[in-house]
């Protein structure tokens, strides 16, 4: 009934008229009928698809948790058995730490922030709160005669989760070197990257294994000795660490870390120095 409705010219509404013939409309409701079926099924293709991927990627996020974490601190490992291997599990986590450095994108809490919890026996996941970290690393190490045990695990500080946990043996000299201490102390860094979802490429899993290298283990022992009292950031202890830093380098000049930490010493003495009225 509307004019804007009409067909402008007679010409005009024969022409629609002979399309209406020659287009049946069973078959104009046929095709019509085909593409609403073509379009239902895909769109019933993209619901099945979506809701696969949600189930795939929740099935993920529940086992894949450490790839989340941010920060990890390695707290202090505990010694059983021997126990004046205490220093020597300290240069363990003190070397686990370096390692976790060199992985980009990824926080590491300071071995200086560790002091604090040396002897306090703290429940992990409290002293990751009080820390601020996602992740800590614990470990346990036992020394009985020349061999080694270290169980390490990575525990989630948010959900208190056990993301990863191993057993690592070796001795402590090998032919009279340090040996095994160190492939330990990598293996279990590397571990560690593994459990994060951190993914390196082959050069960068390379930096992450280079640490403390020597292979005489009494220059070893002198530098632990000396970190430890370079840690209690007195004037006696860092000048007593600086006479151990070089005692260390006398046995073996090729020590880079032993380096590193005689000019952190000294960085030290002048902080001392600045502070003498």
């Amino acid at each position: 009934k509307a004019p804007a409705d009409r067909w402008p010219t007679g010409r005009a509404f024969a022409e629609a008229l002979a399309g209406a013939v020659t287009t049946p409309v069973a078959t104009r409701r046929s095709a019509r009928s085909r593409q609403l079926r073509r379009a239902a099924s895909a769109a019933l293709l993209v619901l099945v698809a979506v809701a696969i991927a949600w189930q795939l990627w929740s099935r993920r996020a529940a086992t894949a948790g450490p790839a989340l974490l941010k920060s990890v601190a390695v707290l202090p490992f505990t010694t059983s058995g021997d126990t004046s291997q205490a220093i020597l599990a300290e240069g363990l986590a003190e070397g686990v730490t370096t390692g976790l450095v060199r992985v980009e994108g990824l926080g590491v809490l300071s071995s200086g922030r560790m002091r604090a919890y040396r002897d306090r026996g703290s429940d992990a996941r409290e002293a990751g709160r009080e820390l601020g970290a996602s992740a800590v690393v614990t470990a346990a190490v036992q020394v009985a005669g020349n061999r080694l045990r270290v169980t390490a695990q990575l525990i989630d500080v948010a959900s208190g989760l056990l993301q990863w946990s191993e057993q690592f043996n070796g001795e402590l000299l090998v032919n009279g070197q340090l040996q095994d201490v160190f492939t330990i102390q990598d293996e279990i860094t590397g571990k560690i990257v593994d459990a994060l979802h951190v993914r390196l490429a082959s050069a960068g899993r390379a930096a992450l294994v280079r640490g403390v290298r020597t292979r005489d283990a009494v220059a070893y022992d002198l530098y632990l000795r000396a970190r430890r009292a370079t840690y209690e950031l007195t004037l006696a202890d860092v000048q007593r660490a600086i006479t151990l830093f070089e005692q260390a380098l006398a046995r073996d000049s090729t020590f880079a870390e032993a380096w590193v930490a005689l000019a952190d010493a000294y960085t030290f003495l002048a902080q001392f120095g600045n502070l003498t009225p």
